[in-house]
């Protein structure tokens, strides 16, 4: 898992636009050695990480400037639920939580914008229209990065890939 990891960011740094860098360690605390780990930068909104605008309340665009994540969370954690379980007949469910701008930032505008762009993206997936070129799945994401990010997933084996611990951001949009 260890190796895995840092595989995994290493890779995506070398053919994604980011990846967080990584540092294997050695934790010695007060003499006790505590073994080796995976020293992870944090993913935020930057010029040098995820270089997208910065949201504001009052912002007045709000098609761009997020980052979204899958993870544990807490049940308390804002977020919004996917209209679709992971494994249908289960009772799963996906969440998508706030990483950027923080949860007390974000207006009504801003959660009804890209909770409603995230609910257009899955209900095209699973329509019979979702390889059309203009309406279909190529509107929402970037298929370059999300062929990316599948590729990285299924030759590291990430047991927690497409569940947890994975970001998504999203651009301004300009029409």
């Amino acid at each position: 898992s260890l190796v895995r990891n840092a595989i995994a960011y290493s890779l995506a740094g070398k053919i994604m636009d980011y990846a967080p860098r990584v540092r294997m360690v050695e934790v010695v605390l007060n003499g006790d050695y505590k073994g080796v780990y995976l020293l992870t930068e944090k993913i935020k909104r930057d010029k040098n990480r995820v270089n997208i605008a910065k949201l504001t309340p009052e912002s007045e665009d709000v098609s761009g400037g997020y980052i979204i994540k899958f993870d544990k969370g807490n049940p308390n954690e804002v977020g919004f639920t996917s209209f679709y379980p992971p494994i249908q007949g289960q009772q799963q469910e996906t969440r998508f939580l706030w990483h950027y701008p923080k949860a007390a930032d974000v207006t009504t505008d801003q959660f009804s914008y890209i909770s409603n762009f995230i609910y257009e993206f899955e209900d095209v997936l699973k329509s019979d229209n979702f390889k059309d070129p203009i309406n279909g799945y190529r509107k929402y994401i970037d298929v370059e990065s999300f062929i990316n990010f599948m590729f990285i997933n299924e030759i590291t084996r990430n047991v927690d890939g497409y569940r947890i611990s994975s970001f998504m951001y999203k651009y301004l949009y300009f029409s």
